[in-house]
């Protein structure tokens, strides 16, 4: 029974004094009020410092120059892909011109630029409408025989930068003429020194 009495004394002094503390008490309703407007005036807001209005002041002057120099930057680097783009059309590298002006339209172009970038687009447009043409034009001799149109046709294709696709359809041609050639020299071949055989006595 005296364990049993000590452990009721312990539990209760344990529970006293976790609690020991002040606890602070709530203001009274009337202080916890919001504060009067006439109050809210009586404390006057301070001033901003010098420096911080100096900040602010060149901190909106600074957003119009950086966004400026952003659309300078976007300019200027739409106008190299277009004068690069120019540059590959007269050297007629077709593959190039073609990735420089798929670059372009994901660029936010002036109206000039705009206007530059479509005749690009015609000019490539014509670009490939020669070289599919030249193409078309090239199997047709090849499928009359013809190794030296076809071979004219081959020089001038190869002038351009063709897309893998059209360089491997032109480089079959080329060896369908260059085996057809050798096949006619061996025939005529053959007739020349059939003629010279049959002239001996």
């Amino acid at each position: 029974m005296k364990t049993i009495t000590i452990l009721c004394c312990a539990g209760f002094l344990a529970a006293t004094t976790s609690g020991c503390g002040k606890k602070k008490e709530a203001p009274p309703a009337a202080s916890r009020s919001p504060q009067s407007p006439s109050a809210a005036k009586s404390e006057p807001m301070p001033p901003p410092s010098p420096s911080a209005a100096s900040e602010v002041k060149a901190a909106t002057e600074a957003a119009p120059k950086a966004v400026e120099t952003v659309v300078n930057q976007a300019t200027t680097q739409a106008q190299g892909l277009i004068d690069q783009t120019k540059a590959l059309l007269s050297e007629k590298k077709y593959q190039d011109a073609l990735g420089a002006v798929q670059k372009l339209a994901g660029l936010k172009l002036n109206p000039e630029q705009q206007t530059l970038v479509e005749g690009l687009k015609v000019e490539l447009g014509t670009m490939s409408g020669s070289i599919e043409k030249g193409i078309a034009n090239l199997k047709e001799v090849a499928a009359k025989k013809d190794y030296t149109g076809g071979m004219t046709l081959v020089k001038e294709l190869a002038s351009y930068q063709l897309t893998p696709e059209q360089k491997k359809v032109v480089d079959g041609l080329k060896l369908e003429l260059q085996k057809l050639a050798g096949s006619q020299a061996a025939e005529e071949g053959k007739k020349a020194l059939g003629g010279l055989l049959e002239r001996k006595p």
